[in-house]
């Protein structure tokens, strides 16, 4: 999962020294059920295991002053301790959750940073963050954004396009019609065509709400 993997590179920096050693929280109940897991199975995972000190052979996910949010109480409270430190928090495009009162909270100190690492859809506090908004409306009150804003998309979750044209190029047979339903609108074309090019199949790019029969 994406939380887990930024542990793990947190993990990574905090080993070789290039960040310091603070306080990491997961402020997030279905990515602290999904790195239980992790360290359930860690047989089953493709992960390095940390060497030396007080996490030897122990998989590098929570080691170094990682923290675990048990309930709403407890993540609002991070709202009055000090700094440094990071908060990986849901939902990832700030519609919802308890990232909201974590922004409402930080947004306004500029010694602070955003980093998003997933897709911020158009329309939600995400892109607007993203594309530089001066403020965003969070619970009914307006909330000054002084803090730094970051994207990184190196830890997607979703294949790129030479991935998904990988696995297209896969298929057989070969379909007679493909919908190309998620991304947005010149995403979504350059893929159809690119399909259409090296596949020669008929690529549709329906919109929301349409129907499409479908013959056997």
């Amino acid at each position: 999962g994406r939380a887990q993997l930024l542990l793990h590179h947190l993990r990574r920096l905090q080993e070789s020294g290039r960040i310091p050693p603070l306080r990491v929280y997961v402020d997030s109940p279905m990515a602290q059920d999904a790195t239980q897991l992790y360290c359930r199975f860690t047989d089953d995972l493709n992960m390095e295991t940390s060497s030396g000190g007080e996490c030897e052979g122990q998989l590098p996910l929570y080691c170094y002053h990682t923290h675990f949010v048990q309930n709403t109480s407890q993540s609002k409270s991070l709202n009055a301790q000090p700094g440094p430190m990071v908060i990986i928090s849901a939902s990832g495009m700030c519609t919802g959750g308890r990232i909201l009162h974590h922004l409402k909270a930080r947004l306004p100190d500029r010694r602070n940073v955003v980093l998003f690492v997933g897709y911020q859809a158009e329309g939600t506090r995400g892109r607007m963050l993203l594309d530089g908004a001066p403020e965003i409306t969070i619970h009914g009150e307006k909330v000054s954004v002084q803090a730094r804003i970051f994207q990184s998309s190196a830890l997607s979750a979703h294949a790129d396009q030479t991935e998904l044209l990988r696995w297209v190029n896969a298929i057989q047979p070969a379909p007679r019609q493909l919908f190309l339903i998620h991304g947005e609108q010149p995403a979504r074309e350059t893929l159809r065509d690119m399909i259409h090019a090296q596949c020669g199949w008929t690529v549709q790019l329906p919109e929301y709400g349409s129907v499409a029969p479908l013959d056997r």
